[in-house]
């Protein structure tokens, strides 16, 4: 390659290179372009008390508005998967009565939900189509999102719990592949690019069916209210906390696609030439790509390879200041 004319110091006077296993499950996220975050109990922790509210106001629901046994409710997840799904597939209310029910089951309080700047801040930072994917409606996600101060940072919501989403998938759980499949449609992922979708979530079952749609996979959170811990079978990467993210997938943060260390004052002799960069396909690179940044630990200087100067200089700057390159993005 045109790189191997260059003349390299000692690798001893080098920053080190951080170069994960080829093999590993991480490698895949840096090729996801679409980043799909659950709601509750995922992008905020609360001790499961706003599920545990609205799961208050399911039982609340199906007895004192329906005249259902008690018990009734919880036999309707257990058996269906949801509760309105159980309710709609056993006639129990009409597609007249699904937005009423749905207005009443999430008319809760957001005990514990406040302005997170930790969270603002590592979602600004990953560089890639944010959305959100929740079982929920997005009323409830909006009051969610406003609560954490974090509603500008997704390009939308999907919400299973959605006249959008009955629509194109019919009264279905979240982990249903028609629901998948639609929020795959929503967020314009294009036909065959399964692959570049990751989903974030706490439910092991919603990551099994994210599994099965073809997508990367995080689990967030890795106890269950019981205590017992999540199945992580189905999990390519596993945090207890979102803002753990940035350590356990660091591939999702980085545009860099390439670098190179060249002696100081010199500069690669390429004006265009066919590259493949990082895990993309070979494209042409231009000299206007190549994008110099001096570092601190030596006299050498580094030459950026990507499609984004701006981007790749910003985390060139990021890795160097730890004395690493990412280079599995």
């Amino acid at each position: 390659p045109f790189w191997s004319n260059f003349t390299h110091q000692s690798p001893r006077t080098l920053p080190p290179i951080r170069t994960p296993r080829r093999d590993s499950s991480v490698m895949a996220f840096a090729s996801c372009e679409y980043v799909f975050f659950d709601l509750d109990d995922c992008l905020y922790k609360n001790d499961w008390r706003t599920m545990s509210h609205i799961s208050a106001r399911v039982a609340s629901y199906c007895g004192d508005v329906l005249h259902l046994p008690e018990g009734k409710a919880k036999q309707l997840f257990e058996e269906h998967g949801s509760a309105l799904v159980g309710l709609t597939s056993e006639g129990l209310i009409g597609d007249v009565q699904v937005d009423e029910f749905l207005a009443y089951v999430h008319d809760v309080p957001l005990d514990g939900i406040h302005h997170s700047p930790p969270l603002r801040e590592m979602l600004q930072g990953i560089p890639r189509r944010r959305w959100v994917f929740t079982a929920s409606t997005v009323q409830h996600a909006t009051r969610c999102l406003l609560a954490l101060g974090i509603q500008d940072l997704f390009l939308g919501i999907i919400a299973c719990s959605s006249r959008d989403m009955f629509g194109r998938a019919g009264y279905v759980t979240k982990r249903s592949q028609a629901c998948f499949q639609a929020a795959m449609e929503i967020a314009g992922v294009p036909q065959g690019q399964a692959h570049s979708c990751v989903l974030l979530d706490d439910s092991a079952g919603n990551l099994r069916a994210a599994k099965e749609a073809g997508w990367q996979t995080v689990l967030v959170g890795l106890r269950a209210p019981s205590g017992a811990e999540v199945d992580r079978t189905c999990a390519d990467a596993a945090v207890e906390h979102l803002l753990e993210l940035d350590t356990a997938v660091p591939s999702l943060f980085t545009r860099v696609d390439f670098a190179v260390v060249v002696p100081s004052g010199k500069r690669p002799r390429v004006s265009s030439q066919q590259v493949c960069v990082g895990r993309s396909p070979a494209k042409k690179i231009s000299r206007r790509s190549l994008s110099p940044l001096s570092t601190a630990s030596t006299a050498d200087t580094m030459w950026l390879l990507g499609e984004s100067d701006a981007g790749g200089i910003r985390n060139l700057h990021e890795t160097s200041s730890s004395s690493s390159i990412d280079s599995s993005s």
